[in-house]
């Protein structure tokens, strides 16, 4: 019994090309033996020297693939900028606000995986997934399902992306220590925050009403007492 083999062979469709700064791209198709089709991204070497994307304000040229993939890689952020608008994603990738392209699964993972953090934007957490929460005992989970500290909750300071941790909502029911000040929502801001010129609380309570009047100080931290010998 003969068996008849198959070479493989791989046939490149080009479809558009573009010039971005010194740079040309050209957008291809490939569609090979297995019958498997894949966007490719082809970079022709100009006369900067530069095979893949040149930073705008720097001497840095990085692979083409890493431009507008959602992560800064140049230092400028030339590589992650209002221009990747002129790509149009592929049906398979989540498209930032700003236009870059990342993995679609990557949309509300409670990470920041598009440089304006338009991955997380408007994203709705079931009590199903606040039951089933990835977060620790000692974290609290942002409304986007991003995990941080419990300490760092109502402290003035946003630190969930989606700021979620300094709400009315999260914080009204926090019974701030005597040696902190309690934002109007309810947060426990730095004893001295009260009136120093800084905006410690998100809703800037803490700046309210100064003027030029004297502010009492804090109630001093409690020191820990020492057992009686």
């Amino acid at each position: 019994m003969k068996t008849q083999r198959y070479s493989r062979f791989i046939v490149t469709f080009y479809v558009a090309t573009r010039v971005l700064g010194d740079l040309e791209v050209v957008k291809a198709f490939s569609w090979s033996g297995n019958n498997s089709i894949s966007l490719i991204r082809h970079t022709r070497q100009t006369d900067n020297g530069c095979s893949g994307f040149k930073c705008k304000t720097t001497t840095d040229c990085i692979p083409e693939e890493k431009r507008c993939d959602g992560t800064v890689d140049c230092i400028d952020g030339s590589d992650e900028f209002n221009d990747c608008k002129q790509i149009t994603c592929p049906g398979y990738l989540f498209t930032c606000d700003y236009g870059a392209c990342i993995e679609k699964n990557k949309k509300c993972n409670g990470k920041k995986d598009c440089r304006d953090n338009s991955d997380e934007a408007n994203c709705i957490i079931s009590d199903t997934d606040s039951i089933s929460s990835n977060c620790k005992s000692d974290q609290f989970q942002c409304k986007s399902g991003q995990c941080i500290s419990l300490d760092d909750k109502c402290s003035g300071v946003p630190e969930c992306d989606d700021r979620s941790d300094e709400t009315k909502e999260v914080c009204l029911n926090v019974e701030c220590p005597g040696y902190t000040f309690t934002c109007d929502y309810g947060a426990c801001a730095n004893g001295f925050s009260r009136c120093n010129g800084v905006k410690d609380c998100v809703d800037n309570s803490d700046e309210e009403g100064c003027d030029s009047a004297v502010v009492p100080g804090p109630t001093p931290k409690p020191e820990p007492q020492q057992p009686d010998t």
